[in-house]
């Protein structure tokens, strides 16, 4: 019984490590463009990743701002 529940768990651990995998990211951004179109999709996803990449580069955690 014990055994049985250590082997569920690994595996659930192991779909989490693979959900977590590029390319099933890349299959999501896909979804995600599919249903907005392309000037809604970088108003929603890609400015904030951008606004938040700008705030940690002014906070000098990850070097100069090369990006700018």
């Amino acid at each position: 019984m014990q055994r049985n529940i250590k082997a569920k768990s690994k595996r659930e651990h192991m779909r989490q490590i693979n959900s977590r995998s590029p390319h099933s990211r890349g299959q999501a951004m896909a979804g995600i463009k599919m249903f907005l179109t392309s000037q809604e999709f970088v108003m929603k996803v890609r400015a904030p990743i951008r606004l938040a990449k700008a705030q940690y580069y002014r906070a000098g955690r990850a070097g100069p701002d090369t990006d700018s």
